[in-house]
């Protein structure tokens, strides 16, 4: 069984009021509303006033640091894929 699924019905299954739903891939608060949290905001505005960061469109292999991250991330620093 998926386990989004679980979780979803585990969210339904409870009353309480501090409840947050994560199965959806979004936050949202009690009336249906995206929720957006406050680290989310404050990591925006740093990027917006950043008068530094390139606007261009990456290239289509993407970010090389993000792409040797995540490398390392998912199979470790001595991989050589």
């Amino acid at each position: 069984p998926d386990a989004i699924l679980g979780i979803k019905k585990r969210f339904l299954a409870d009353h309480s009021a501090e409840r947050v739903d994560v199965a959806v891939g979004a936050y949202r608060d009690a009336d249906g509303k995206p929720y957006v949290l406050e680290v989310v905001k404050k990591a925006e505005k740093r990027i917006l006033a950043d008068e530094s960061r390139n606007k261009e469109y990456l290239p289509i292999a993407g970010d090389a640091v993000f792409r040797q991250a995540t490398k390392e991330f998912c199979f470790g620093p001595e991989a050589s894929c």
